[in-house]
Protein backbone atom coordinates (compact mmCIF):
# COMPACT_ATOMS: atom_id res chain seq x y z
CA UNK A 1 0.00 0.00 0.00
CA UNK A 2 1.26 3.73 -0.38
CA UNK A 3 -0.03 6.84 0.89
CA UNK A 4 0.97 10.14 1.63
CA UNK A 5 -0.15 10.71 5.33
CA UNK A 6 -0.95 8.03 7.53
CA UNK A 7 -2.61 7.45 11.17
CA UNK A 8 -2.01 4.19 13.40
CA UNK A 9 -5.05 3.39 13.96
CA UNK A 10 -5.85 2.04 10.49
CA UNK A 11 -2.42 0.42 11.10
CA UNK A 12 -3.90 -1.63 13.47
CA UNK A 13 -7.60 -2.17 12.25
CA UNK A 14 -6.40 -3.02 8.53
CA UNK A 15 -5.52 -6.66 9.55
CA UNK A 16 -8.41 -6.92 11.37
CA UNK A 17 -10.63 -6.19 8.06
CA UNK A 18 -8.81 -8.05 5.59
CA UNK A 19 -9.34 -10.72 7.87
CA UNK A 20 -13.54 -9.93 7.88
CA UNK A 21 -13.37 -9.26 11.69
CA UNK A 22 -14.84 -5.41 12.78
CA UNK A 23 -12.82 -2.63 14.87
CA UNK A 24 -14.48 -4.35 18.25
CA UNK A 25 -12.16 -7.27 17.99
CA UNK A 26 -8.97 -4.82 18.68
CA UNK A 27 -8.61 -6.38 21.97
CA UNK A 28 -9.48 -10.01 21.64
CA UNK A 29 -7.29 -12.57 21.75
CA UNK A 30 -8.49 -13.54 18.14
CA UNK A 31 -8.04 -10.27 17.02
CA UNK A 32 -4.88 -9.72 18.69
CA UNK A 33 -3.82 -12.55 16.54
CA UNK A 34 -5.34 -11.97 13.05
CA UNK A 35 -2.89 -8.31 13.21
CA UNK A 36 0.33 -10.15 14.21
CA UNK A 37 -0.71 -12.59 11.67
CA UNK A 38 -1.64 -10.07 8.75
CA UNK A 39 0.77 -7.24 9.70
CA UNK A 40 3.40 -9.50 8.83
CA UNK A 41 2.39 -9.57 5.18
CA UNK A 42 1.72 -5.99 5.74
CA UNK A 43 3.81 -3.30 3.79
CA UNK A 44 3.13 0.18 3.81
CA UNK A 45 5.05 3.06 1.94
CA UNK A 46 4.45 7.01 3.17
CA UNK A 47 5.73 10.08 3.50
CA UNK A 48 8.18 10.28 5.73
CA UNK A 49 7.17 13.23 7.42
CA UNK A 50 3.46 12.51 7.61
CA UNK A 51 2.85 9.37 9.85
CA UNK A 52 1.57 10.45 12.83
CA UNK A 53 2.52 8.38 15.95
CA UNK A 54 -0.11 9.75 18.09
CA UNK A 55 -3.03 7.05 19.10
CA UNK A 56 -6.58 7.60 20.12
CA UNK A 57 -6.60 4.38 22.21
CA UNK A 58 -4.34 4.70 25.10
CA UNK A 59 -3.96 0.76 25.48
CA UNK A 60 -3.54 -0.15 22.42
CA UNK A 61 0.64 0.88 22.12
CA UNK A 62 1.23 -2.87 22.50
CA UNK A 63 -0.46 -3.15 19.54
CA UNK A 64 1.18 -1.10 17.18
CA UNK A 65 4.41 -3.14 17.83
CA UNK A 66 2.48 -6.08 16.05
CA UNK A 67 2.98 -4.15 12.82
CA UNK A 68 4.61 -1.46 12.80
CA UNK A 69 7.42 -3.33 10.50
CA UNK A 70 5.31 -2.74 8.19
CA UNK A 71 5.65 0.98 8.03
CA UNK A 72 8.20 2.31 5.41
CA UNK A 73 9.28 5.77 4.88
CA UNK A 74 9.46 7.60 1.54
CA UNK A 75 10.75 10.54 0.16
CA UNK A 76 10.36 12.08 -3.08
CA UNK A 77 13.09 15.22 -2.96
CA UNK A 78 11.98 18.33 -2.75
CA UNK A 79 8.17 17.04 -3.79
CA UNK A 80 5.64 14.81 -2.03
CA UNK A 81 5.37 11.11 -1.80
CA UNK A 82 1.89 10.98 -3.01
CA UNK A 83 0.06 7.82 -4.44
CA UNK A 84 -2.31 6.17 -3.13
CA UNK A 85 -3.27 2.49 -3.66
CA UNK A 86 -2.95 -1.22 -3.16
CA UNK A 87 -1.52 -4.64 -4.75
CA UNK A 88 -3.57 -7.44 -2.78
CA UNK A 89 -1.78 -10.48 -3.89
CA UNK A 90 -3.87 -13.59 -2.81
CA UNK A 91 -3.59 -17.77 -3.03
CA UNK A 92 -5.79 -19.05 -5.04
CA UNK A 93 -7.28 -22.01 -3.01
CA UNK A 94 -9.23 -23.69 -5.81
CA UNK A 95 -6.04 -24.04 -8.02
CA UNK A 96 -4.72 -27.84 -7.46
CA UNK A 97 -2.17 -28.07 -4.46
CA UNK A 98 0.45 -28.86 -6.72
CA UNK A 99 -0.18 -25.93 -8.98
CA UNK A 100 0.12 -22.76 -6.86
CA UNK A 101 -1.96 -19.82 -8.41
CA UNK A 102 -2.28 -16.27 -7.41
CA UNK A 103 -5.21 -13.76 -8.08
CA UNK A 104 -4.28 -9.88 -7.93
CA UNK A 105 -6.52 -6.90 -6.80
CA UNK A 106 -5.12 -3.32 -7.53
CA UNK A 107 -7.17 -0.54 -5.54
CA UNK A 108 -6.47 3.34 -6.29
CA UNK A 109 -7.97 5.58 -4.47
CA UNK A 110 -7.84 9.64 -3.24
CA UNK A 111 -7.63 8.57 0.22
CA UNK A 112 -4.82 8.90 2.32
CA UNK A 113 -4.81 6.13 5.42
CA UNK A 114 -6.53 8.37 8.35
CA UNK A 115 -9.35 8.33 10.59
CA UNK A 116 -10.75 11.89 8.69
CA UNK A 117 -13.87 12.37 7.10
CA UNK A 118 -13.28 12.87 3.42
CA UNK A 119 -15.02 12.11 0.45
CA UNK A 120 -12.83 9.73 -2.18
CA UNK A 121 -12.86 8.08 -5.09
CA UNK A 122 -11.46 4.87 -5.39
CA UNK A 123 -11.14 2.60 -8.56
CA UNK A 124 -11.09 -1.25 -8.30
CA UNK A 125 -9.35 -3.85 -10.74
CA UNK A 126 -9.88 -7.31 -10.02
CA UNK A 127 -7.72 -10.15 -12.44
CA UNK A 128 -10.05 -11.55 -14.77
CA UNK A 129 -9.12 -14.16 -17.54
CA UNK A 130 -11.29 -12.31 -19.90
CA UNK A 131 -9.73 -9.06 -19.28
CA UNK A 132 -6.53 -7.24 -20.87
CA UNK A 133 -3.10 -6.11 -18.69
CA UNK A 134 -3.24 -2.57 -18.05
CA UNK A 135 -0.34 -0.54 -19.54
CA UNK A 136 1.91 1.27 -16.99
CA UNK A 137 0.81 -0.52 -14.21
CA UNK A 138 3.89 -3.29 -13.94
CA UNK A 139 6.43 0.10 -14.51
CA UNK A 140 4.54 1.95 -12.06
CA UNK A 141 5.06 -0.40 -9.21
CA UNK A 142 8.35 -1.04 -9.66
CA UNK A 143 9.33 2.47 -10.06
CA UNK A 144 7.54 3.10 -6.54
CA UNK A 145 10.93 1.50 -5.29
CA UNK A 146 12.73 4.80 -6.06
CA UNK A 147 11.26 6.35 -3.28
CA UNK A 148 12.23 4.13 -0.34
CA UNK A 149 14.50 6.07 1.98
CA UNK A 150 16.33 3.04 3.05
CA UNK A 151 17.63 1.31 -0.52
CA UNK A 152 18.52 -1.60 1.48
CA UNK A 153 14.78 -2.14 2.71
CA UNK A 154 12.77 -5.31 1.91
CA UNK A 155 10.40 -3.34 0.38
CA UNK A 156 12.46 -2.11 -2.68
CA UNK A 157 12.89 -5.66 -3.69
CA UNK A 158 9.14 -5.95 -3.10
CA UNK A 159 7.94 -3.33 -5.48
CA UNK A 160 10.40 -4.96 -8.33
CA UNK A 161 8.45 -8.30 -7.37
CA UNK A 162 4.83 -7.11 -7.51
CA UNK A 163 5.89 -5.23 -11.06
CA UNK A 164 6.80 -8.44 -12.31
CA UNK A 165 3.80 -10.26 -11.32
CA UNK A 166 1.56 -7.64 -12.93
CA UNK A 167 3.57 -7.29 -16.37
CA UNK A 168 1.08 -9.49 -18.26
CA UNK A 169 -1.82 -10.21 -15.56
CA UNK A 170 -5.31 -9.45 -17.17
CA UNK A 171 -7.64 -7.12 -15.45
CA UNK A 172 -11.40 -6.54 -15.64
CA UNK A 173 -12.22 -3.04 -17.33
CA UNK A 174 -14.69 -1.19 -14.96
CA UNK A 175 -17.67 -0.21 -16.61
CA UNK A 176 -18.12 2.98 -18.50
CA UNK A 177 -13.89 2.75 -18.92
CA UNK A 178 -12.79 2.50 -22.83
CA UNK A 179 -8.89 2.56 -22.22
CA UNK A 180 -7.17 2.61 -18.83
CA UNK A 181 -3.38 3.48 -18.28
CA UNK A 182 -1.37 3.45 -14.99
CA UNK A 183 1.34 5.63 -14.31
CA UNK A 184 3.54 7.22 -11.64
CA UNK A 185 4.00 11.07 -12.14
CA UNK A 186 7.16 12.89 -10.86
CA UNK A 187 7.95 16.93 -12.10
CA UNK A 188 9.23 17.34 -15.56
CA UNK A 189 8.60 13.34 -16.27
CA UNK A 190 7.34 12.28 -20.31
CA UNK A 191 4.59 10.92 -18.14
CA UNK A 192 3.33 14.74 -16.94
CA UNK A 193 4.37 16.16 -20.14
CA UNK A 194 2.59 13.53 -22.05
CA UNK A 195 -0.98 14.09 -20.06
CA UNK A 196 -0.76 17.49 -19.91
CA UNK A 197 -0.03 18.02 -23.70
CA UNK A 198 -3.48 16.03 -23.98
CA UNK A 199 -5.92 18.39 -22.06
CA UNK A 200 -7.07 20.09 -25.27
CA UNK A 201 -10.47 20.62 -26.66
CA UNK A 202 -13.26 23.22 -26.41
CA UNK A 203 -13.69 22.49 -22.46
CA UNK A 204 -11.54 22.32 -19.92
CA UNK A 205 -12.59 21.65 -16.49
CA UNK A 206 -9.52 21.69 -13.61
CA UNK A 207 -10.27 19.83 -10.27
CA UNK A 208 -7.61 20.84 -7.77
CA UNK A 209 -6.86 21.32 -4.37
CA UNK A 210 -3.74 23.00 -5.14
CA UNK A 211 -3.09 24.63 -8.09
CA UNK A 212 0.13 26.27 -9.54
CA UNK A 213 0.05 29.66 -11.63
CA UNK A 214 2.76 28.79 -14.20
CA UNK A 215 0.50 25.84 -14.80
CA UNK A 216 -2.31 27.08 -15.50
CA UNK A 217 -1.12 29.83 -17.46
CA UNK A 218 0.04 26.86 -20.00
CA UNK A 219 -3.61 25.42 -19.93
CA UNK A 220 -4.83 28.91 -20.84
CA UNK A 221 -2.28 29.00 -23.71
CA UNK A 222 -2.87 25.51 -25.04
CA UNK A 223 -6.60 25.82 -24.82
CA UNK A 224 -8.47 28.14 -27.05
CA UNK A 225 -11.27 30.03 -26.83
CA UNK A 226 -12.62 32.37 -23.20
CA UNK A 227 -12.93 31.72 -20.17
CA UNK A 228 -16.40 30.38 -20.70
CA UNK A 229 -15.62 27.37 -21.45
CA UNK A 230 -12.39 26.94 -18.83
CA UNK A 231 -13.41 26.16 -15.36
CA UNK A 232 -11.34 25.74 -12.09
CA UNK A 233 -12.54 23.91 -9.32
CA UNK A 234 -10.47 24.60 -5.92
CA UNK A 235 -10.19 25.32 -2.41
CA UNK A 236 -10.40 29.35 -1.58
CA UNK A 237 -7.27 30.46 -1.21
CA UNK A 238 -3.95 30.60 -3.17
CA UNK A 239 -5.52 31.12 -6.55
CA UNK A 240 -4.06 34.25 -8.19
CA UNK A 241 -6.31 37.31 -9.36
CA UNK A 242 -5.53 37.34 -12.93
CA UNK A 243 -6.90 33.61 -12.73
CA UNK A 244 -10.57 35.26 -13.00
CA UNK A 245 -9.99 36.47 -16.36
CA UNK A 246 -9.11 33.26 -17.68
CA UNK A 247 -11.65 30.79 -15.47
CA UNK A 248 -14.67 30.25 -13.99
CA UNK A 249 -13.65 29.79 -10.38
CA UNK A 250 -15.87 27.40 -8.05
CA UNK A 251 -14.19 28.00 -4.69
CA UNK A 252 -14.98 25.02 -1.88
Amino acid sequence: ATAYSLDLEPIVTSPLFAAGLGAEEIEKPVGIARIYELGQRLTLLVQGDRINMRLRRQNSHSLVQLVADAVVPCSAGDGSFHPKLLVLKFRDMEAPKDKKRHLHRVVVATRNLTVDNSWDSVLVLDQDPGGDPVPGLSDAIRGLAQFVNDQRHPAVALCGELGKDLRNVPFQMPRALAELEMHLFTPGSDTAKRVQDQLLGDNLLVISPFVRQEFLRQLVEQTPGTKRNRWLVTRPVDVPKWAFDHYQILQL
